[in-house]
């Protein structure tokens, strides 16, 4: 009897490298980065045995998208697929539920060894980062939503409680779609260190740490979690080094080679913006590029393979390697530095749509749109920390110091004051170690973060 078996291949882990070691900020850019990229990915099918023999092997490899979002575009030229075994059958532009367009690739009675097929193109690739141009659509969101992208699936389980409890948990205050985007950022980079393992959301959020599809399931799962439509992507990533300004001189950054997975968020009036929960808000650098996308990543129409075989099973069964050999050809960067956030814990790299409530929006002479309460600086500290916070419109502010027991022991603010960003600083020499929850009270706004003093 003739079975078959369908296979998937796990996402290779990109690690980023920093030229000056370890960082805890946000460094906030803008400017323009455009790269043309050699491109070179190869798939190598591993047959070490036949069992009672292989009747057919098939692949599933995506044809490279031309597409624009923003800040991002990729513009795919010279495509050519080519392979060291002759295959029997092709299906090509073949297109999937999600608009991926690919090719179905079949051998018939495969003998023992390899069989490689070679991907070759020239892509284009440029980034303008000039900020979110929709950062007025409410949260959640409403009107026409792809539903498609908020239904829960095997790898982003947006419908498991412990998900959605903590997807709440760091967007219970926002009122607006791209503050809630921020906070889950915030909170995978901050909490989610990369290590092996399973990739599926809620395995990541137990063991807290992941590859890049584990990254990219989790931040798709708590965007969904909360009603933001999200879905994964998968492409290819380069290594080759390039520096962004930083406040005290440049920073080089330099991504591992190998296959690569980030996301993207929709927005009502932005359409679909890329994001990669590992470390940037609203900026995808043009060292990688763009293969497909789906719910997840059993949706993306690249690197499956599925074969059919008489008994006894192949063993070992056949297996699957993805090279990615591309270089980049030419790099036009122009980077101007903006800002340095505190927030979140860990590095990342922002474009101008950033936290509400930081002084780099009062720099670019912009008023708030909604209330908001920042973190505060440096936390822990000993003894003074700053409080940041938004106003929208003039109205009555309190903000004030309590412990754990509920009692005040400190009121910064309590009075009229005009809309803007308000900077606060308190000055703890006289209180005791230990933890601490301010409280904003605006208008209707009541918000309240914790803080730690350690002396």
């Amino acid at each position: 009897m003739l079975r078959k078996f369908f296979c998937l291949i796990v996402c290779g882990c990109l690690i980023l490298t920093l030229s000056s070691g370890v960082f805890c900020f946000t460094d906030v850019i803008n400017g323009t980065m455009s790269s043309s990229v050699d491109g070179d990915q190869r798939y190598v099918l591993n047959i070490q045995d036949l069992g009672g023999g292989i009747a057919w092997i098939k692949l599933w490899n995506c044809n490279y998208p031309d597409y624009a979002l923003n800040p991002l575009t990729q513009d795919i030229q010279n495509f050519n697929r080519a392979y060291s075994r002759a295959p029997n059958d092709i299906q090509d532009n073949q297109v999937d539920a999600d608009g991926n367009n690919y090719c179905v690739i079949k051998w018939d009675n495969p003998p023992v060894g390899s069989i490689t097929t070679t991907c070759t193109f020239t892509a284009n690739l440029n980034n303008v980062l000039n900020g979110l141009e929709d950062q007025d659509t409410p949260f959640p969101p409403t009107g026409t939503l792809p539903t498609r992208y908020l239904e829960a699936t095997e790898y982003t389980q947006s419908d498991s409680q412990a998900i959605i409890d903590q997807a709440q948990a760091v967007t219970d205050n926002d009122s607006l779609e791209y503050q809630a985007v921020i906070h889950i950022m915030d909170w995978i980079i901050d909490n989610i260190t990369y290590g092996s393992g399973p990739s599926d959301a809620l395995s990541v959020l137990h063991t807290r740490k992941g590859t890049c599809q584990g990254y990219a399931h989790l931040a798709v799962a708590m965007m969904k979690a909360v009603g933001i439509p999200a879905r994964f992507v998968g492409g290819g990533s380069i290594h080759h080094a390039y520096t962004i300004p930083g406040p005290s001189g440049p920073i080089g950054i330099n991504w591992g080679q190998g296959t690569h997975a980030w996301i993207e968020v929709y927005y009502p009036h932005a359409d679909w913006i890329p994001y990669d929960p590992q470390l940037f808000y609203h900026y995808q650098h043009t060292h990688a590029y763009k293969g497909g996308i789906g719910r997840d990543r059993k949706d993306v129409s690249d690197a499956k393979w599925q074969y059919a075989y008489y008994p006894p099973e192949p063993n070992p069964k056949p297996t699957l390697t993805v090279q990615v050999n591309s270089t980049v050809i030419n790099d036009n960067i122009n980077f101007s530095y903006l800002d340095t956030l505190h927030t979140p814990n860990h590095l990342a790299v922002a474009d101008s749509t950033v936290e509400i409530g930081v002084n780099l929006s009062e720099m670019m002479g912009k008023m708030p749109r909604a209330f908001f309460l920042s973190q505060n600086y440096p936390n822990p500290f000993n003894p003074i920390t700053e409080i940041k916070y938004a106003l929208p419109k003039d109205c009555w502010v309190r903000l004030e110091v309590y412990n754990i027991l509920g009692q005040r022991v400190a009121s910064l603010v309590d009075g009229e004051q005009k809309a803007g960003y308000k900077t606060v600083r308190w000055d703890a020499r006289d209180t005791a170690s230990g933890i601490y929850f301010y409280r904003l009270q605006a208008s209707d706004f009541v918000q309240a973060r914790k803080m730690v003093l350690i002396r």
